[in-house]
């Protein structure tokens, strides 16, 4: 295994008004786990997170906002897919024209993480200066297909050039780049 190994990623992108959540992320979760990394999917929750029913790829909105419990199941949620985000060593942003909300929060929370965009077009120029989608940044992280982030992804992990080494600290953390620092008290 090379780089990537154990590192954690996070799948980002509509749910709640998507036709289709689930799909995609299987999809590159099995070829990023076969690349060794560690995948934070929030459309697979634990058993003592709540769980939201999904019918045709729509969230049972009604279900919901008819119980009080709307409240609580809604704020266990996004506390658990916050938490991922902050976990998580990168992220892989999927964004059409579905509308999402909780998606952006999860790009603010992640600013300063690797964040890769799979998108047929870039969205909007706000979210381009969010994820900082600029120069050779633009090169690496933006991708119009899940094909393309998959590449590059897999070129990264078997070696790391291009690679901005602050963004990528955790790779040094992990004791996987070979840059050492004598740290004295």
């Amino acid at each position: 295994m090379g780089y990537l190994q154990n590192v954690r990623v996070y799948l980002s992108g509509p749910v709640e008004n998507s036709d289709n959540p689930v799909t995609w992320r299987q999809e590159i979760a099995i070829r990023l786990s076969n690349m060794g990394m560690i995948i934070y999917d929030p459309m697979y929750k634990p058993k003592w997170v709540p769980q939201v029913g999904v019918i045709e790829g729509r969230l049972m909105k009604e279900e919901y906002i008819q119980g009080k419990s709307i409240e609580n199941i809604n704020h266990a949620i996004r506390k658990y897919c916050l938490n991922l985000v902050r976990h998580c060593d990168l992220i892989i942003l999927r964004l059409d024209n579905t509308f999402t909300v909780g998606t952006f929060e999860e790009i603010a929370l992640a600013k300063d993480k690797p964040i890769f965009l799979i998108s047929k077009e870039i969205p909007s120029m706000w979210l381009v200066d969010q994820i900082k989608l600029y120069g050779d940044r633009k090169d690496l992280y933006y991708c119009p297909t899940m094909d393309d982030c998959v590449d590059k992804l897999t070129k990264i992990d078997n070696s790391t050039i291009g690679l901005d080494l602050y963004e990528w600290l955790f790779l040094n953390l992990k004791g996987d780049l070979n840059v050492s620092h004598n740290f004295q008290a």
